[in-house]
């Protein structure tokens, strides 16, 4: 996995998160998402921020 990539995966404990965007892609509507306990990942559909959960993470919105 490269820099960038691991930069880009944000921990969290929770399984459900939300996502709105951030100040380099300009935002998007307000979504809620909910991590797949399969991958222990979820990627926003409008700007592709992938959470993962995590044993002592923090819990991360966008």
């Amino acid at each position: 996995m490269n820099r960038r990539m691991e930069r880009d995966i944000i921990p969290t404990t929770s399984t459900e998160i939300w996502c709105d965007g951030s100040a380099e892609t300009g935002g998007h509507p307000r979504v809620f998402l909910h991590i797949e306990s399969e991958t222990g990942l979820v990627v926003c559909p409008y700007c592709s921020r992938t959470w993962q959960q995590v044993e002592g993470g923090h819990s991360a919105h966008a």
